[in-house]
């Protein structure tokens, strides 16, 4: 699995994990123990992992917009950020909490205290990742958003 992809799917509320020093066989053997889907973009690694009963879907595409509609029409990935929380750290998968800002203004600019009022934490105390919605936020659900509208474009144009 691509590594961007993986933090996509983790900002989307997906148990995603990815190791760049992991072979073909860890990925089997993580999907086998975990009951995960891989994705990949190799042929081979699929059709392995499908012999052995596992799902695993190619990934075989450019851009971050079209490796998502793959997902959304192959697996039925929700192409939307969570309203309420942020479900899972982008660099290491743990579920993230709700923080007061007094417990982060070290942490954080004053330029983000300013203009920001809702923070999550890493809980594993080893990344302990800060986040809030900001800029990123907005483009990535414009991101999102172009993704469903080529989806909903797709298939009004192959009804006909």
């Amino acid at each position: 699995m691509y590594h961007r992809l993986a933090r996509w799917l983790r900002m989307l509320g997906y148990d995603a994990v990815y190791d760049q020093d992991f072979v073909d066989q860890d990925f089997i053997q993580l999907a086998k123990d975990e009951n995960r889907i891989i994705l990949t973009r190799d042929e081979d690694l699929k059709r392995r992992a499908q012999k052995l009963g596992l799902q695993a879907v190619t990934i075989d595409a450019p851009t971050i917009e079209e490796r998502l509609i793959i997902l959304q029409k192959e697996l039925g990935v929700e192409l939307a950020l969570p309203k309420k929380k942020l479900p899972r750290c982008t660099i290491c998968n743990s579920e993230i909490r709700l923080i007061d800002i007094e417990e982060i203004l070290e942490q954080i600019t004053e330029q983000t205290q300013l203009h920001y009022k809702e923070f999550w934490i890493c809980k594993n105390a080893e990344c302990s990742q800060i986040y809030w919605r900001g800029s990123h936020w907005e483009k990535m659900e414009r991101t999102l958003k172009d993704c469903r509208e080529i989806i909903a474009l797709d298939k009004s144009t192959n009804k006909d």
